[in-house]
Order: structure tokens, then sequence, then C-alpha cells
């Protein structure tokens, strides 16, 4: 139960710093697009599982705020989608500095084998100029 909760912990805080530094890895990518979700990688695990990262598009009222979300979900080796957990920030720049307005953490749990115990976010927005 341990080794589950560190790997959630792990998966969670790096999504976040992605979504913070803004990049994306495209190793994987595939090419479809429903709506505005993305589908921007497809990771094989050792255990024959995967993992699926999207991104969604959630908002974009104009040039100076936007809302994204990432989310990856776990599938077992079965193809069963068994948890997943998505970040989701709203920033805004005004062509000089950005910044952080709000964000947002969800977590997912399908298949009984699997629990989330404990899940936060808390804004630590960082200001660029």
């Amino acid at each position: 139960m341990k080794m589950k909760k560190l790997v959630a912990l792990i998966v969670i805080v790096s999504m976040i710093l992605t979504l913070a530094k803004g990049t994306e890895s495209k190793a994987g990518t595939v090419s479809r697009n429903d709506g505005d979700e993305q589908i921007l990688s497809i990771e094989y695990l050792e255990n024959g599982g995967f993992v699926i990262t999207t991104i969604e598009n959630i908002t974009e009222n104009n040039r100076s705020q936007v809302t994204k979300s990432k989310k990856k979900t776990f599938y077992s080796s079965a193809g069963v989608a068994e948890w997943a957990v998505k970040v989701k920030g709203t920033f805004t720049y005004d062509g000089t500095t950005s910044s952080c307005l709000s964000d947002s953490v969800t977590t997912y749990v399908y298949s009984g084998g699997w629990s989330i115990t404990n899940s936060s976010s808390s804004l630590r927005c960082r200001f660029y100029s």
C-alpha cells in the first residue's frame, strides 16, 4: 500500500512540475484529438500495463488567460483503467508577466484494487517577467 501512495505522489508532483514549466514530452505521441482533449503519449510499463497522458484546453477566453489540464490514466496489462490523476491550472499573461491564478488536482479510481487516500493542490505560482 505504501508503494501505491509513493507512485501516486511521484506522478502528481511530476505532472504539476511539467504543467508549471510548460514543456511536454512528445515521445510516443498519438495524433488523435477528441475535441479539445489531445493524447500526448502512451507509455508502456514493465508489468504490461500502460499510461495514457492527455492534455485539455478548457478555456481560452482571450490571449491573456488560459485554463488547461493534464491527466495521466494508468491501465492494467488487460487494458482496464485502474486510476488517474488530473491537474488543472489557470494562467494569465499581460505581455510581460505571467501568473498562475488557480490550480487543482482531481483523482479517479476505476478499479477495486486501488485506492487514493490523499490528494491536494496548493497555489504555488511563480511570477515571470
